[in-house]
């Protein structure tokens, strides 16, 4: 694995901690560590979820799974391991319409809970035990999992788009959620959520002047912020960041940081401070920016 040190603004160094090689067949969709940083899961396009130890020893290169899931039937799209409150559960979500809760047990990894999808799942956000799927049907989803010794999923409420939604991320606001998601034809919206799913649309926007498909939307906490923030990336290149203050209606006249470069931008996240984005393009090459660094 790998450390970055931040510069920002510049693409990513790395300090050599150790590799993982995969021994998937294809490309990796989505990668997450365990909330210890002990193990690395990731989710695959041969429709594998592959577990590594993040211990690599003196060699310093895991080539080998200590665990192979298989039960997608398509690309494994997006992965998530729950926060250690919960017990030791893993979510996944494929392009064949599955979203399942993986759980450990006696030292096994077994399927815990499934809820089966028409369309494929283009991307899905997690807080704590809610989960919002976008899937390629148009519909967004509210999810409620269940982490016991006998996992379930609930699908509490749901709400069509205008155009397919490619990416979603969600932020707790109150009592209530407010999601936001990126569509096909570059359009955002952005909706409220209460706990027993009713949608209500905040914002439904263009915000460029050459619509491109949003490939990747994420909020940024104000932990040592003075606000909270919202990254769009766009297919096209084009990367916008606008303030947006918690329980506040987000303003989307002005972007408080804008960057184009002329390669596909394929994933935005935050750190959990909500001061540093991660940028991840089509040809491999990523960045970390703190767009309020000489930001209005």
């Amino acid at each position: 694995m790998t450390v970055a040190q931040y510069t920002p603004g510049v693409q990513v160094e790395t300090i050599p901690m150790g590799k993982v090689h995969t021994a998937a067949a294809g490309a990796v969709l989505d990668i997450c560590t365990d909330p210890y940083s002990q193990m690395v899961a990731t989710a695959n396009s041969d429709g594998t979820i592959r577990i590594y130890s993040a211990n690599t020893g003196d060699s310093g290169v895991a080539t080998d799974a200590l665990f192979c899931l298989t039960h997608h039937r398509a690309s494994v799209c997006r992965i998530v391991w729950v926060p250690p409150a919960y017990g030791n559960f893993i979510i996944s979500a494929g392009h064949d319409g599955l979203l399942l809760i993986w759980q450990k047990l006696d030292g096994v990894w077994r399927i815990g809970a499934e809820q089966k999808f028409q369309q494929p799942i283009a991307d899905i956000s997690v807080s704590d035990d809610n989960i919002f799927v976008a899937s390629l049907d148009g519909n967004l989803y509210y999810c409620k999992a269940y982490f016991q010794q006998n996992p379930g999923i609930d699908c509490i409420g749901s709400t069509v788009c205008k155009f397919v939604p490619l990416a979603i991320d969600v932020r707790t606001v109150g009592d209530q959620f407010q999601v936001v998601c990126g569509l096909l034809s570059g359009f955002l919206t952005i909706l409220l959520v209460t706990g027993s799913g009713e949608f209500t649309e905040q914002e439904y926007c263009q915000l460029i002047q050459t619509p491109s498909p949003i490939r990747s939307v994420a909020w940024g906490s104000a932990l040592l912020n003075p606000y909270g923030s919202l990254a769009i990336g766009y297919e096209t290149g084009e990367l916008l960041v606008y303030k947006a203050v918690a329980g506040e209606k987000v303003e989307l006249q002005t972007a408080m940081y804008t960057k184009t470069v002329e390669r596909p931008l394929c994933r935005v996240r935050y750190g959990p401070t909500g001061a540093v984005l991660a940028v991840a393009y089509g040809d491999g090459k990523s960045e970390l920016i703190n767009p309020f660094v000489g930001s209005k």
